[in-house]
């Protein structure tokens, strides 16, 4: 695809998901699944508490490897340098507006090098950006580097992506800024219940530790993020310095997943991206605890699109 296309194609579309690859060849499980034998194991109990709770996963969750089995997923975010908005560009890449997205393209390894072309030429039009890596997306393929998390971190993992397929079948579902944070209540809360259900995967206390250090880790982003709104700060560098130093702070031992997908150094592209993870989670929260993770689940699919109605909705619930 030739730059001009797709400039083209992120001013109309403002969220634009490329994937600059050849197309995916899905194959049976390799000889060496001997050494993902919990992993495995964990990943088919995860269906199948996701088909008692009624979601909606499909008949490929999890079920086939990615060709490139130790690759990362690449998603470059691009925001404003004044705010936290991603900048938009018509054909001839003059910034014409700006929406809420903030994700210009993504792509596996072997794109990476075209990320990062990219991504240089929005910081030279003066843009902030981040290169987010993933090991986990809605493809839900397996590969070498989620199953080496720890077990916990694969059934948050498993049940977040599994919350994007089951919102997905539907025709019309929620707002993307509650789609993601509602991803990550379900992910936390249904792997506290596998806990209680399978403990000899990882323990009751593990999976509430893991959900914990992520609700410490949104309340910095939240604070931060109020805080540049608000043009509380010394200085913006001052401010995603001291959001970073925090962050860590939180993060446990031993454990790639926070690195993954924390560890970055912070600007408005980094508050950009996790807007959308962490802005309602906390309503979300607070609406799972009031129904129960059974009640949740159908629930959400009746949510409306429109962001006010949604928000208005959960108010309600809990009151």
């Amino acid at each position: 695809m030739d730059r001009r296309r797709f400039i083209q194609l992120a001013g109309k579309a403002g969220f634009v998901l490329l994937l600059l690859r050849r197309p995916e060849s899905l194959f049976a499980l390799p000889p060496d699944n001997a050494a993902y034998k919990k992993q495995l194991e964990l990943i088919q109990r995860i269906r199948e508490m996701a088909d008692m709770l009624g979601m909606n996963i499909g008949n490929d969750f999890y079920s086939k490897w990615n060709e490139e089995k130790n690759s990362f997923y690449y998603c470059l975010y691009v925001s404003m340098p004044d705010k936290i908005n991603m900048p938009t560009f018509d054909e001839n890449g003059q910034l014409i507006t700006n929406n809420e997205m903030g994700v210009i393209c993504s792509s596996y390894n072997d794109a990476l090098s075209y990320l990062i072309e990219l991504q240089k030429k929005y910081e030279v039009r003066g843009s902030h950006t981040m290169l987010y890596k993933t090991a986990g997306v809605a493809n839900t393929r397996l590969n070498t580097i989620l199953l080496n998390y720890p077990l916990e971190t694969i059934s948050f993992i498993a049940f977040h992506e599994a919350t994007h397929r089951h919102i997905r079948s539907w025709a019309n579902y929620m707002p993307y800024i509650f789609e993601e944070a509602c991803a990550d209540v379900i992910g936390t809360h249904a792997t506290i219940e596998l806990a209680k259900q399978y403990p000899n995967y990882f323990s009751l206390q593990t999976a509430k530790n893991q959900l914990e250090c992520m609700e410490e880790i949104d309340n910095c982003i939240i604070s931060a993020t109020k805080k540049y709104e608000n043009k509380d700060f010394e200085s913006p560098e001052k401010l995603y310095t001291n959001c970073h130093d925090e962050i860590l702070k939180h993060f446990p031992k031993n454990n790639q997943f926070f690195i993954d997908r924390y560890d970055y150094a912070i600007n408005n592209a980094y508050f950009l991206r996790y807007k959308n993870y962490t802005h309602y989670y906390f309503l979300l929260n607070k609406a799972l605890h009031k129904m129960g993770l059974n009640e949740f689940i159908p629930f959400i699919n009746l949510l409306p699109t429109d962001e006010q109605h949604v928000k208005e909705l959960l108010e309600i619930v809990c009151r």
